[in-house]
């Protein structure tokens, strides 16, 4: 990241003006931004998997982003238009939405298996969402502060562990019934929860990592393979999936997780809410 840049990648608003190449949009249409962008001809890119490409530019990290009253798409395929939600509603879906649908689905998750999801903060609180509302499992919300904990309840969690009052490992393997749960989205994976929550995954579970916080995964690998257990990484999703969660949105069976709206001008204070855990789930700057 070289600045300047204009910050912000969770975007959705309305096409104000089209290049004289693009095609199936319109000016008024309501849009949600894919922020990730591939450079179009490597292996990765031309399977839909552009995240993983060797170049990739990010809107808000390499490209001017969305703390602006303008933003300029490259391409027309990285809009999604949206027929029934509002930009307030839909603009965390394009991060947290898309990455916790993809860990979700990594993670393997049905019906019988219980999902612990580590970190209840916007991507978490969207995790319990599919988790439970889609793949209909049974969740372990483990989070530090009651605002959010009550959030995940409200959105579909069964429990709900406060880490800083209780040994939360403990409290999962006791609802488990000493079985563990068959699948941790770990959202943090700081050195506490990357040191800890693998050891409540039961035998032939999957832990996701999907969380950018420093740790160090330390699993002992003998024991890892009797467990058949397995241990993935998940950065963010592709195109397809960006597809289906706005689908799911449009047709109620997940929500926005947007519980404040500031003015652009108060883009440092809703980060200065950020750094003091004054904010729960999303805000979004509105210009």
């Amino acid at each position: 990241m070289r600045p300047p840049v204009t910050l912000g990648h969770e975007i959705a608003g309305v096409v104000a003006e089209l290049g004289s190449e693009a095609t199936g949009l319109s000016k008024g249409d309501r849009v949600l931004i894919d922020w990730v962008m591939g450079e179009g001809a490597c292996g990765f890119c031309l399977s839909g998997e552009e995240a993983l490409c060797n170049k990739v530019k990010y809107l808000g990290v390499h490209l001017d982003g969305g703390y602006a009253e303008y933003v300029l798409v490259p391409h027309e395929r990285y809009a999604f238009r949206l027929a029934k939600l509002g930009a307030v509603e839909a603009a965390p879906l394009s991060d947290a939405g898309v990455t916790a649908y993809s860990a979700a689905i990594k993670a393997n998750i049905t019906p019988e298996k219980i999902v612990a999801v580590i970190g209840v903060g916007g991507v978490g609180l969207m995790a319990v969402q599919f988790a439970t509302k889609v793949f209909g499992s049974p969740v372990i919300a483990v989070g530090q502060r009651d605002e959010t904990l009550d959030l995940a309840r409200k959105l579909g969690a069964t429990y709900a562990v406060d880490s800083n009052r209780t040994d939360a490992a403990k409290e999962v393997m006791k609802i488990s019934g000493g079985r563990g749960a068959d699948a941790v989205i770990d959202l943090v994976c700081s050195e506490r929860t990357i040191k800890v929550f693998p050891g409540v995954l039961a035998k032939g579970g999957t832990y996701v990592m999907a969380g950018l916080y420093g740790g160090n995964l330390a699993a002992h690998g003998p024991l890892v393979t009797l467990r058949n257990q397995s241990f993935v990484g998940s950065v963010y999703g592709n195109r397809k999936l960006f597809g289906k969660v706005v689908e799911l949105a449009e047709s109620n069976v997940i929500q926005g997780i947007t519980t404040s709206t500031l003015k652009l001008e108060q883009a440092d204070a809703a980060l200065d809410n950020l750094e003091r855990e004054k904010a729960v789930a999303r805000q979004v700057l509105v210009p």
